[in-house]
């Protein structure tokens, strides 16, 4: 079956086949497919007049709620996994490979590069992963 559609209609429409598809996705790619959707979903509900969003959204519905109903997480977690677009690709792989959790990979997406690589090379010097676990007790 062909369908005509605008190139972010097919974005999202293949973001949500491959979430589904697959029974585990690593955090980078859950952080570019919930990046990419909300992109597509951004550039759909683009306004042409001048109303400004005040008013209210022209889907009545935010994207990033759009992003969240079709996956498992809530919009805190969307955005939180956006945030892993963010790193450099070393510390992305480390949080791939699980020698990073997830918690403080967020909070390391908010530094900027130059900072993310001197702590990239502590870590790899001291031989060190960040992890919060709970604590026992």
């Amino acid at each position: 079956m062909i369908r005509e559609m605008d190139d972010e209609t097919a974005t999202i429409i293949m973001v949500d086949s491959n979430l589904r598809q697959r029974e585990r996705l690593l955090p980078s790619e859950k952080a570019f497919a919930y990046k990419m959707k909300l992109e597509a979903i951004k550039r759909q509900g683009e306004r042409t007049d001048l109303t400004s969003c005040q008013v209210g959204t022209k889907l009545d519905v935010r994207s990033d709620k759009q992003v969240s109903e079709k996956s498992e997480e809530s919009v805190r977690n969307v955005h939180r996994f956006i945030c892993l677009t963010n790193l450099i690709p070393s510390i992305l792989h480390i949080v791939d490979d699980d020698r990073m959790a997830f918690n403080p990979a967020v909070a390391v997406s908010y530094l900027d590069v130059d900072q993310q690589t001197r702590l990239l090379s502590i870590m790899e010097r001291e031989g060190h992963h960040l992890r919060f676990s709970k604590q026992k007790g």
